[in-house]
């Protein structure tokens, strides 16, 4: 499976028990909807390696307590210490209006009503407060550098 197919889910925090099981910190507001996976990638060697999930429960907050086929030991959980999660796109639940993923915008051109194109989105960053756009900002001469603008819907950005 490729990366590009698919959409990180979060990472690998910790040891639960003596017997192979982890913990996954989830990126997501809705970490109920993957409390039953059944398969899920690990970034290991910049390669995602598919897992078999033989149980998981939601752990706290945004905790999932996984235990996985062939990882019983506890040298064994610590060698996936760290590692992404990935699972495939059409996991992704189905969004309602005019609601996106970032994934789904990038290399969309950005435009001001007043003042015409911007640029081109770049990437989202979405580990502060606020997510930021990183928009590729165009000049007279074309691109010229990054941009770091927050997203907020009332703003005059369109994407075409």
């Amino acid at each position: 499976m490729k990366k590009e197919k698919c959409f990180y889910l979060g990472k690998i925090v910790k040891k639960y028990s003596f017997k192979g099981e982890i913990l996954a910190k989830l990126d997501t507001d809705q970490p109920q909807l993957y409390e039953n996976i059944e398969t899920l990638f690990l970034d290991i060697n910049n390669r995602l390696i598919p897992y078999f999930v033989m149980a998981s429960r939601l752990h706290k907050s945004n905790l999932l307590r996984l235990k996985l086929e062939d990882v019983n030991t506890e040298s064994e959980a610590d060698e996936l210490l760290r590692k992404e999660v990935y699972l495939p796109l059409d996991l992704l639940p189905k969004l309602n209006g005019k609601a996106f993923y970032y994934h789904e915008v990038i290399g969309f051109e950005i435009w001001d009503k007043a003042h015409g194109k911007v640029g081109i989105l770049k990437g989202v960053n979405d580990q502060s407060a606020q997510a930021l756009f990183e928009i590729e900002y165009f000049y007279k001469l074309g691109p010229q550098r990054l941009l770091f603008v927050r997203y907020y819907p009332r703003y005059h950005l369109a994407f075409l």
